[in-house]
């Protein structure tokens, strides 16, 4: 009796050895355990994007990675700040450069700067009733002038030019300085219809029956559909803005058979949650879990986002 209550406890500590073994492979290294020649990575888009770095930190960790054939975009987001989302639509420009097949798969929610980026992509899957599109720019402005008044408070500001004033909540908006202000959304207005024209022109054109090569037939259709409106998947696909219906299963399919990938390889990208990956592993209780909320969004700015 004694000779096994020895070898359990040799048993025990090999297995509580291993485990933190595993565990510190996991808190450390952004590498996978066990990969395949041939992977598709799972990589979240989640929340209000406001600053590119966190996604654009995961993507460059398989950008040069032999064995990562294809990545699935994962989006929960109804956008976010305008110079974000184009860069990390840029991020996806480059991977497809190098041979990648970037995949967006759409849960509830992939609208504006979600969508901007999906645009680029090779295929874009999406539910039946996930919320796509939403193509167009927001700039918030509210204007206290009446309520400082009745508080007796008076708000000044020395400045270098007319404009550099422009959208003061202190005082009502004079008209050139909304004209500016709309040219300025008109100008990035055109830039997300640009992006989307150009990696979605060729869909828009099949959905709408329309030649290729008939660019202002194709403009014309998209812009039916950029007012800024919200569609449903299933609309989505019939304009030419979603390629196909389906869960994040049939988007790692569609990004399988794109890379040609018979039996990939699935890493789901999990940059803040080594716990739950050891319980993946050795069937421990999630120790952390959940995901934050929508981050407040500041006033000011322009964005491409859904409210």
């Amino acid at each position: 009796m004694k000779k096994w209550g020895v070898i359990l406890i040799i048993g025990i500590a090999v297995v509580i050895f291993v485990q933190v073994i595993v565990l510190a492979v996991l808190l450390y290294s952004d590498e996978p355990i066990f990969a395949s020649s041939s992977s598709v990575v799972v990589v979240d888009i989640n929340d209000v994007i406001m600053d590119s770095k966190p996604v654009l930190d995961r993507l460059e960790l398989y950008t040069d990675r032999d064995d990562v054939k294809a990545i699935v975009l994962r989006m929960e987001t109804p956008g976010g700040s305008v110079a974000a989302s184009q860069e990390l639509s840029s991020a996806v420009r480059r991977l497809r450069k190098k041979n990648v097949t970037v995949v967006t798969s759409v849960g509830n929610l992939g609208a504006s700067g979600g969508y901007y980026i999906a645009s680029q992509c090779d295929a874009i899957v999406v539910n039946p009733g996930s919320l796509v599109g939403s193509i167009g720019v927001v700039m918030e402005h509210f204007e206290i002038s009446e309520l400082t008044e009745k508080l007796g408070i008076k708000m000044e500001a020395i400045a270098s030019g007319d404009m550099k004033t422009a959208g003061s909540i202190s005082r009502p908006m004079r008209p050139d300085e909304r004209k500016m202000l709309e040219e300025l959304i008109a100008d990035a207005f055109g830039q997300f219809r640009g992006a989307v024209l150009e990696g979605r022109s060729s869909a828009i054109a099949a959905a709408a029956g329309l030649s290729t090569d008939d660019t202002v037939a194709i403009g014309m259709a998209l812009d039916a559909v950029a007012d800024g409106r919200i569609l449903t998947g299933q609309q989505a696909v019939r304009a030419g803005l979603a390629d196909e219906l389906g869960d994040l299963t049939d988007a790692i399919r569609v990004a399988g058979e794109l890379a040609g990938i018979k039996d990939p390889n699935i890493i789901h990208d999990k940059p803040e949650e080594p716990w739950e990956q050891l319980s993946d592993i050795f069937g421990m209780a999630k120790i952390f879990s959940g995901r934050s909320p929508l981050s407040i969004i500041p006033p000011s700015g322009l964005w491409y986002i859904y409210r």
